[in-house]
């Protein structure tokens, strides 16, 4: 009984394999390890018509994170306006906790409010993909902030 309800679900299995990109199946290549001092800056659009600015908010995000053998990343993180001039007025620089997990090549990043032990409380969230060794690009929400695009690039390694 239990050949007969495999059998089909391997021939479908193998129809869909040759049928597909070969790529598809092979592993993804050598993971990258998310640790150390990353930043990235970006632009936060804001309507005019709602009393802000035409020019865009730039902003910086840096992350100095460590990550175990398990994938887990642990540390802080900085959201700083870069720009004093069209931006926002009153944009206040944000020290944040993180926590999050590097599932290779996706990396997601809760960055809270308050301790991590003290039950802070998550302000923003970061999801993205290595797009290179060096470069992970992704998705910033939370706190105004709306799917804001966002590459963080590899500045340096943490000095242990």
């Amino acid at each position: 009984m239990l050949r007969r309800l495999l059998l089909p679900a391997l021939v479908s299995l193998l129809t869909l394999a040759a049928t597909c990109d070969d790529n598809i199946f092979d592993p993804p290549d050598e993971p990258v390890l998310f640790s150390g001092v990353w930043r990235g800056d970006f632009s936060v659009e804001r309507d005019p018509s709602a009393g802000f600015s035409a020019t865009p908010d730039r902003r910086t995000l840096e992350v100095v994170v460590a990550e175990d053998s398990a994938g887990r990343i642990t540390g802080a993180a900085v959201l700083r306006p870069t720009t004093t001039t069209g931006g926002t007025a009153g944009t206040p620089t944000r020290a944040f906790s993180v926590e999050g997990v590097n599932a290779f090549p996706a990396v997601v990043l809760l960055l809270q409010t308050g301790t991590l032990s003290g039950g802070g409380e998550t302000a923003l969230v970061f999801r993205g993909e290595f797009s290179a060794v060096d470069a992970l690009t992704g998705r910033l929400s939370g706190e105004g902030l709306q799917e804001e695009r966002v590459v963080l690039r590899h500045e340096r390694r943490l000095e242990l």
